[in-house]
């Protein structure tokens, strides 16, 4: 569907389309454009009676700001994909969510604005929960029931839960993108899979708050930044001295912070990049072993090979031929 309508109408269109009444359906497939005069917006849409997920791409023609919405008594698990985006309060920047960071909270009682700066593509993820699916949840882990009241209540603060999108988290959002194609198994594999992408960041949340992580949550902008890095030249990177000049640490600090941040060394994050990137090809195109071993970072195809085969237990070409 598309749609033009006036920017100061898009909060109030979002909202009616998207939350509005709508009828009984176990799962919900759908793409939408909204157009403005100085913003486009594509809206992709997988939802369940339980939960609700949107890829929102945004392109902007000039700078502008666009009031923050949520539904009443629910919560939001916010991935920032592309462009850092500011959140904005009586003028003022209150919180950067920046480019491969994630945060949840629930409804703000102050008003709060999305500021979008001119000539940009922005793009994020969100998984929207409503309070019935949380209070199910918090039932099955009561000791979290004090953390899921405070989440629907909006007593969570936007600026105090940053984490940083781990590849796994990635990895889950791709799966729930492709949800419609398991048929009649697609609402089950949907929901299992948000509530995986929420236990995920609970856990990195949770982890964030213990004491050995603690003296590095102030490096987490500059580790997300070395990450950054390593995924836009996975395929000539640098090394870890020049990485940690580029980001304003030292490598001791960086090679401990990134191991805290993601579990694994930088070197790791960057093979299991290159590999996530392998997966996808050898999934959804033609291209050759010998390309995609380029596409991912390799010179050599049996360098490729055998990196692959180490980690998926099976050779490219039969893996190809598996997932057929």
């Amino acid at each position: 569907m598309k749609t033009k309508v006036q920017v100061s109408d898009i909060p109030g269109f979002y909202a009616d389309t998207y939350f509005g009444k709508s009828k009984n359906s176990s799962f919900i497939r759908r793409n939408d454009i909204i157009e403005a005069e100085s913003v486009n917006l594509n809206v992709n849409e997988w939802s369940t009676a339980k939960y609700k997920a949107h890829l929102i791409k945004l392109e902007t023609r000039e700078e502008l700001e666009i009031p923050v919405s949520i539904p009443k008594r629910a919560a939001v698990l916010h991935f920032v994909c592309a462009e850092n985006l500011s959140i904005v309060q009586d003028n003022k920047v209150k919180h950067k969510n920046e480019v491969n960071t994630n945060h949840i909270w629930g409804k703000q009682r102050e008003r709060i604005n999305h500021r979008f700066c001119n000539n940009k593509q922005y793009e994020y993820f969100k998984i929207f929960l409503t309070e019935e699916s949380i209070l199910m949840f918090s039932e099955y882990y009561p000791d979290s029931i004090d953390y899921f009241e405070d989440l629907i209540g909006g007593k969570k603060a936007l600026e105090g839960n940053c984490c940083l999108t781990t590849l796994e988290m990635k990895q889950v959002i791709a799966q729930i993108r492709k949800s419609q194609d398991f048929g009649k198994l697609t609402p089950l594999y949907f929901e299992s899979k948000v509530q995986e992408l929420l236990c995920l960041h609970l856990l990195q949340e949770n982890n964030q708050k213990c004491e050995s992580c603690s003296k590095y949550s102030h490096y987490i902008s500059q580790v997300n930044d070395a990450r950054n890095i390593l995924e836009k030249q996975y395929a000539t990177p640098p090394t870890i001295r020049n990485l940690a000049r580029m980001v304003g640490m030292s490598e001791t600090v960086l090679k401990a912070s990134f191991k805290l941040a993601f579990g694994i060394t930088v070197y790791g994050y960057l093979h299991n990049y290159r590999m996530s990137i392998a997966h996808n090809l050898l999934v959804d195109t033609t291209y050759s072993i010998a390309e995609i071993a380029a596409r991912s970072g390799y010179e050599h195809a049996s360098h490729f090979t055998t990196a692959f085969k180490r980690m998926f237990g099976v050779s490219p070409g039969a893996f190809r031929r598996k997932v057929a």
